[in-house]
C-alpha cells in the first residue's frame, strides 16, 4: 500500500505525481507537520489515501517552508534526534515465537512447500499490543493449532527474529531522508495543488 499524490494542476512532469509507500509516507508527513503546522492543520487526514490534500497556493508555500527546511539546518536538527531516538527505543518481544528464538512448524511430508504454524495469533491483536505498549512489549495471545494428520511436527530457529527473541522496534520500519523530502518539495511547487490517493 502506498500514497499516490496527484497533482491538481501541475505545470510541468515533476508536479504530476509524488509516491511513497506507507513506509516512508509517515516520516515525510510527520516532518511537514513539525515544520509546518498551520499548513498541513489544513488537511484532516494526511496519512490516509482518501483523497485530501492542499491547494495550489498553499501546496507551494508547504515547498517554500520545507526547502527552507534543507538549507537552515532544520532538517539534519529533526533527522538526527529522530535517529537519536530511534536508536534508544528498546528491543521487542518477538511476537512470532514468543520471545522464545524458536518456532514450532507442521510441514506436510508430500508437499515440499506445504507448512503451518503450531499456534496462531492475531496480527491486529499484536499491533494494538504494540501501540499500546509504545513498542515496549506485550505479545498477543497465542492459541494451539492442531497438527493434520500425517504431517511432521518441526522446531526451528524462529525466522522473524533470527532466534534471538527480540526484534527491533516497530517504529524502526519507518525510513526518513533528506532526498525524499527534497523531491517532495519539487513535487509542491509544481503540482498546483494535491491530492493523497
Amino acid at each position: 500500500m502506498g500514497m499516490d499524490v496527484f497533482g491538481q494542476d501541475p505545470k510541468n512532469e515533476k508536479g504530476e505525481y509524488f509516491r511513497n509507500n506507507v513506509w516512508w509516507w509517515r516520516p515525510l508527513w510527520e516532518f511537514c507537520e513539525f515544520v509546518a503546522p498551520e499548513l498541513t492543520s489544513m488537511v484532516e487526514n494526511g496519512y490516509s489515501n482518501d483523497g485530501d490534500g492542499l491547494d495550489g497556493e498553499d501546496a507551494k508555500e508547504l515547498a517554500k517552508v520545507l526547502r527552507k527546511s534543507l538549507r537552515d539546518g532544520t532538517l539534519d536538527n529533526y533527522e538526527q534526534t529522530r535517529n537519536e531516538w530511534l536508536a534508544s527505543l528498546p528491543i521487542r518481544p518477538c511476537v512470532h515465537c514468543q520471545a522464545t528464538g524458536k518456532r514450532t512448524w507442521y510441514t506436510n511430508p508430500d508437499n515440499n512447500g506445504d507448512y503451518t504454524p503450531s499456534v496462531e495469533y492475531s496480527i491486529a491483536e499484536a499491533f494494538a499490543n504494540e501501540i499500546a505498549t509504545e513498542g515496549n512489549g506485550c505479545l498477543p495471545t497465542y492459541t494451539p493449532v492442531e497438527k493434520p494428520e500425517g504431517w511432521l511436527e518441526e522446531t526451528k530457529e524462529c525466522n522473524a527474529c533470527g532466534g534471538t527473541g527480540g526484534q527491533q522496534h516497530f517504529a524502526k520500519n519507518y525510513p526518513f531522508d533528506k532526498k525524499n523530502v527534497r523531491e517532495f518539495a519539487t513535487f509542491l511547487a509544481n503540482c498546483g495543488g494535491f491530492q493523497i490517493c
